[in-house]
């Protein structure tokens, strides 16, 4: 499957059918064929649930204008340039991401950014792939920003070892912090090239507008002048060339068209933001997050009195959630064949190999790095679920004396960072190369590669330093 999508033989959806399909015809050929009831119980209907939810909520809200808009706004804040953009983007998706979960970020902020590179001229695919990274950063922070801290959180032995909300993201505080901060550099002193180079431009030329419309701009443009005058000496604040022309052109063609529909979806959105945070709370018991995401699109639906569901529907994107059934079938497969069980034994056998005194650091770091490189070339839902498992088992064995706390942050930074390794890593980078491609530009499993893993490997690598410092040194947990 992976050498089908890295060299783009086929497309990844068709790819991952294929493999999976091959996967039980092994099983078959082994005596070992699993009934249609067994198959479908190993797709994750949560995460698709909660895809299903945002993805008919946010092509709801795409209708108002709204994403327009807020590019328009942008833009205007950043005096037009794209240093200052892709740096507010960046981290605006980071913070957000830490209270909203990462697929619900990027289905909001791909259409957003993509509006912005093509009124600036930068390469969308780029920046579409940085917001992926930082929103997968930024959601390592809380329970419910990413959903492989989904799933640990809510995990029974997990609560039971005194895992709650605030202890989860007062240790994933600094190596969030540190993660940012190293992608920042990064991006810097070796990125910021790639991302700032001439892209598609979405602008009208004079001949395009209508007569009405050149003269709003006209007036538009002589007001934004008298404004900008006064900035025009300043040195860090001075608008770049052409700044007020293609600002007066943006607010007058980008609006908000629909301002009923806008707040109701507001409503919606709020609604599913106040349940997602009463949920991650332990005194608070409310709805499962992808139950939520359902009932705050059911919400919108009855309030927008949408009555067009074929064209509602097309707003699915419904070949990344087939690809992640996919994926969730192949790693049960995985699981039968046995491989599951191999990593546990070894990584088992490899702690019990050191003296006690260093058996948390190896624990740290197997359990560490195993994550991160296996979520960086498989989707990492699966892949905590898995480690999960090691980690328990790690705490459960007899001949060891771990801490439990440490394995579980070890197996969260994994997991997260892991993901932006590569484009099927996480599933906000799938869904955003799925958006990115109904907007007109393709983002390769190489494109991805090049930015993502040399991000992936520096944090994963400043959060080892951070981990061993904090539990091997200072024993914090």
């Amino acid at each position: 499957m992976y050498t089908l999508i890295i060299w783009d033989i086929l497309d990844r959806t068709l790819a991952a059918l294929i493999t999976t399909s091959a996967g039980i015809a092994v099983l078959g050929l082994m005596d070992a064929r699993p009934p249609l009831r067994t198959i479908m119980s190993w797709i994750d209907i949560d995460t698709l649930m909660l895809l299903f939810g945002m993805m008919i909520m946010v092509g709801i809200l795409a209708e108002t204008g709204a994403f327009d808009y807020i590019a328009v706004t942008s833009y205007r804040c950043s005096k037009g340039h794209a240093g200052s953009m892709m740096l507010f983007l960046c981290l605006f998706s980071a913070f957000l991401s830490a209270f909203l979960d990462n697929v619900t970020m990027v289905l909001l902020m791909v259409p957003l950014t993509i509006r912005l590179c093509e009124v600036m001229s930068l390469r969308p695919t780029s920046s579409l792939i940085l917001i992926a990274v930082f929103t997968n950063i930024g959601g390592t922070l809380t329970p419910v920003g990413d959903p492989p801290n989904v799933i640990i959180a809510t995990n029974d032995f997990v609560v039971d070892r005194g895992i709650d909300f605030f202890n989860f993201t007062l240790h994933m505080l600094p190596g969030v912090l540190l993660g940012i901060i190293v992608c920042l550099i990064l991006l810097y002193v070796m990125l910021h090239r790639k991302i700032l180079v001439a892209g598609r431009s979405s602008q009208l030329s004079n001949g395009e507008l209508d007569e009405r419309m050149s003269a709003d701009i006209r007036r538009r443009a002589q007001e934004l002048t008298l404004r900008y005058s006064n900035q025009t000496n300043n040195r860090f604040f001075r608008p770049v060339p052409n700044f007020i022309e293609t600002l007066a052109e943006l607010e007058i063609r980008y609006k908000i068209r629909n301002m009923p529909l806008l707040i109701k979806c507001c409503i919606a959105i709020g609604f599913a933001m106040v349940l997602f945070f009463t949920n991650s709370l332990p005194f608070m018991k409310g709805a499962r997050l992808p139950w939520v995401a359902v009932l705050a699109a059911l919400l919108l639906l009855i309030l927008a009195n949408f009555k067009d569901m074929q064209l509602l529907l097309l707003k699915v994107e419904w070949s990344t959630l087939l690809f992640f059934a996919s994926l969730f079938i192949l790693m049960e497969i995985l699981v039968v064949l046995g491989l599951i069980e191999w990593i546990c034994a070894h990584t088992v056998s490899l702690i019990l190999s050191v003296s006690e005194k260093y058996q948390l650091i190896v624990a740290i770091t197997l359990v560490l790095w195993i994550s991160a490189m296996t979520s960086a070339f498989v989707d990492n839902i699966p892949i905590t679920t898995m480690m999960l498992k090691l980690a328990i088992e790690l705490d459960d064995h007899k001949s060891l004396n771990l801490p439990f706390p440490p394995l579980i942050w070890a197996l969260a930074f994994g997991a997260c960072f892991g993901g932006n390794g590569t484009l099927i890593g996480a599933s906000a980078n799938v869904v955003s190369a799925g958006l990115a491609s109904q907007h007109g530009y393709k983002i390769t499993f190489m494109d991805f590669l090049k930015i993502g893993f040399p991000l992936m490997i520096s944090t994963v690598l400043v959060v080892w330093i951070y981990l061993l410092i904090a539990h091997s040194v200072f024993s914090w947990h």
